[in-house]
């Protein structure tokens, strides 16, 4: 049975929850205010406590009972206020919570397994909330910062970098890299809250009142809201909105320079909360000169992605590795000389921490006679640690190295090719034959013999790479510093089409489903007061330019544009053509990587290969009798076939 996961986004005005079943998210509103988010109130009455909308109806009878500083206090780290009375903020939490996981059980008719909380970027009260949740019985809660919930499903790409403006009753700014970490951050505390600056100037009742002024203000799209006697006008607003907006594109520039990045680089701004006001974006747009995204409801985006993130739980499983301890020594019948004088090792052949073959030569040792004996590998391996060294005597049961070796019982892998290249291998879709495709051309090989079968060759030297029409033929887009792309029919040897840019370009993308290439230039256009990019999309199957692109977003408005093929064959995990092995890669270090193959039924590893390289993935041919790896690393690539 699928787990069901509590998702709560705990704000100082409001908090909203939903619950993740099968990937799919449920709102769990408030049942007594009816709304889709829940006041951040509490009431205590003796042993129970009252959250929400329950709260606000008993806030008349005993105020001395109720309280809306729930996440203030977290935020401060102090108590929380109830009239004369005092209580941790770590206990009144624990009960919030409780109420709003009754109501989610109820909802989904099912107990909830767990609980994934949201927190502000910089949060100090982690280990708070964590407590909280053992106490609730979630030992295994999760945390997501609000502006990594909130890019996550949004439309930038993995690795782009988002400025996301989280405005509620307090505002947030945080730089963040989708995907990969959050760069910078900048709170303002309450002092940007426009509501309580309104209720200072109107001197309404509450903030609740003044809340609805304003909201009507905006929906029925007023000049002015009269609730005698209290007046609120469209100027009025904009003028208290003003100081705050200052401050808002301000600190987006702050939190950009702190993190070393410059606004041209930033792909977007994201913009989230209940308190957004409609001319933030404007504000936003023209302030900082980048493309601006605001969701439908935008109060909504935090837990949104949030429950996106807690649906991801399956993907944050990582399986056991083989255990680095496993050594083994390596020892060698090293002859002697009739006298019995022991031999000498001469050199090591491969280095630590190195790779290598059955049967490949290890070492070389010198007999007191003057032979060179090569020392070779039962099986294949990794070299962990030289234990003699050049010049030592190697003697019969000497322990002369030890080894991390691949367990090859029943299924060697035999390493048949190693070959080289500046560009890429590609698997070609039947999985019968390998293309290498670099700056000066195309060469495909097959696989069992790595014999080259077909070649194109550019009469000059160039950028290339091969990309699949739509209609499964291989073609190679190939272009020139001057700017000059050729599109070559790689089967054939043809030239199909041919067209020229103005310059070099800086990035070129294709997308495979619309056969069509986007060429960016690295001058760009002045629009106003800024230089944009400059994107030209061509038709590959004419050479006829389509349109024209201007602005920085092109990557959202077109999606689909891959820097190389998306179809090249190999995968980070693959089963072999009869389902009876399964290859995995996997990236030991920043440098080093792995491929291990084991059996389907048993799980059982039967061969590993160690490498020096950024990246590695692994694909099986199509008989099934040979298992292809496609490493890389900066500048260069490499391809090796084993054969099963």
């Amino acid at each position: 049975m699928s787990q069901a996961i509590l998702v709560v986004d705990c704000g100082t005005f409001a908090t909203a929850a939903a619950v993740v079943v099968d990937g799919q998210a449920v709102p769990v509103a408030d049942p007594v205010a009816g709304s889709a988010r829940w006041r951040t109130l509490v009431f205590v009455d003796g042993e129970r406590l009252y959250a929400g909308g329950a709260a606000e109806l008993r806030r008349d009878q005993a105020p001395d009972r109720y309280s809306d500083g729930l996440r203030s206090a977290l935020d401060a780290g102090r108590s929380v206020v109830f009239g004369v009375g005092r209580a941790e903020p770590g206990d009144v939490l624990a009960g919030y919570l409780s109420t709003v996981r009754a109501e989610a059980e109820r909802r989904c008719e099912r107990p909830v397994d767990r609980l994934t909380l949201t927190v502000p970027p910089g949060c100090r009260y982690r280990d708070t909330m964590l407590d909280v949740a053992a106490r609730l019985g979630f030992p295994d809660a999760e945390l997501v910062t609000d502006a990594v919930a909130a890019v996550d499903g949004s439309e930038f790409a993995e690795g782009d970098l988002v400025l996301v403006c989280d405005l509620g009753a307090t505002w947030t700014v945080s730089l963040v890299q989708v995907g990969v970490r959050t760069m910078g951050h900048e709170v303002s505390g309450e002092r940007q809250d426009v509501d309580r600056l309104l209720l200072a100037q109107l001197g309404a009742p509450d903030e609740n009142f003044v809340r609805g002024l304003r909201m009507r203000l905006y929906e029925q799209n007023l000049d002015e809201v009269v609730e005698p006697p209290f007046r609120l006008t469209r100027v009025m607003l904009d003028r208290c909105a003003e100081p705050a907006l200052r401050w808002l594109i301000a600190s987006c520039r702050a939190v950009v320079a702190r993190a070393g990045v410059a606004l041209p680089e930033v792909a977007g701004v994201l913009l989230v909360g209940g308190g957004v006001l409609p001319q933030t974006a404007y504000w936003l747009r023209e302030g900082l000169g980048r493309p601006v995204l605001q969701p439908s409801e935008p109060e909504f985006a935090v837990i949104r992605g949030a429950a996106r993130w807690a649906a991801g739980v399956s993907a944050r499983r990582v399986r056991a590795e083989p255990a680095a301890w496993r050594l083994e020594p390596l020892t060698w019948d090293v002859p002697v000389t009739t006298e019995g004088s022991a031999a000498r090792l001469l050199r090591w052949l491969v280095a630590e921490g190195q790779p290598y073959a059955r049967g490949a030569p290890l070492a070389q040792v010198r007999t007191a006679d003057d032979r060179v004996f090569d020392l070779t590998a039962a099986r294949a391996g990794v070299l962990m640690e030289h234990r003699v060294t050049a010049g030592t005597p190697v003697r019969v049961g000497d322990v002369a190295a030890l080894t991390r070796a691949s367990d090859t019982t029943g299924d060697g892998l035999e390493r048949r090719h190693h070959m080289a290249a500046n560009g890429d291998w590609i698997l070609t879709p039947d999985r019968r034959l390998l293309v290498e495709c670099d700056g000066d051309g195309v060469r495909v090989r097959t696989i069992g013999e790595a014999a080259v079968v077909h070649e194109l060759r550019l009469p000059q030297p160039g950028q290339g790479n091969v990309f699949f029409a739509p209609s499964g033929a291989m073609a190679y887009v190939a272009w020139d510093r001057a700017g000059t792309f050729n599109v070559w029919d790689v089967s054939a040897g043809r030239l199909m089409c041919t067209f020229s840019e103005s310059g070099p370009p800086v990035s070129v993308l294709v997308n495979e489903t619309d056969w069509r290439l986007l060429a960016e230039s690295g001058d760009g256009m002045q629009v106003g007061r800024y230089r944009r990019p400059v994107a030209n999309v061509w038709d590959l199957g004419t050479g006829a330019r389509i349109e024209r692109l201007v602005g920085d977003d092109w990557r959202r408005r077109r999606p689909g544009y891959t820097g190389r093929t998306r179809g090249d064959g190999f995968a980070a995990e693959t089963t072999s053509p009869d389902g009876r092995l399964r290859a995995s890669t996997l990236q030991t270090t920043a440098s080093s990587a792995a491929i291990v193959v084991r059996e389907v039924r048993t799980d059982r590893e039967v061969f590993r290969a160690d490498g020096v390289a950024t990246q590695v993935r692994a694909a099986f041919s199509a008989d099934g009798q040979h298992l292809l790896a496609n490493w890389r690393q900066t500048g260069t690539s490499w391809a090796d076939i084993w054969q099963l």
